[in-house]
């Protein structure tokens, strides 16, 4: 291991041992992190599939391997409409405080 991840590793665990809850946290994301190129083979229908993308499940018969644990990755719950409204709405009302300052002043 290079030194780097190997540091990381004693602090997180130097935090746990004291309670820490951000290196749970940290851990606990780590543990979720699945691999993209992890493929399984259904023994029903002999079909390679990635269970990242097909939500852990063979999609043709619902087939799960054993031991895989489907974990989405960080940020497959943020949507881009929601991101996009927010900041559409945010410049809306900053345009609108510069034009009530510009009437003001005249």
């Amino acid at each position: 291991m290079n030194s780097p991840t190997t540091a990381v590793r004693s602090l997180l665990a130097s935090l746990s041992r004291f309670g820490g809850s951000a290196a749970g946290e940290v851990a606990a994301l780590r543990r979720r992190r699945t691999d993209r190129r992890a493929q399984a083979i259904c023994p029903v229908d002999t079909r390679a599939f990635t269970p990242l993308y097909t939500d852990g499940a063979c999609p043709l018969c619902g087939w799960t391997p054993e031991g895989y644990v489907h974990g989405t990755p960080l940020l497959t719950p943020y949507d881009r409409y929601w991101g996009a409204l927010g900041a559409i709405a945010a410049v809306s009302v900053v345009m609108a405080v510069v034009v009530l300052v510009a009437f003001a002043r005249g």
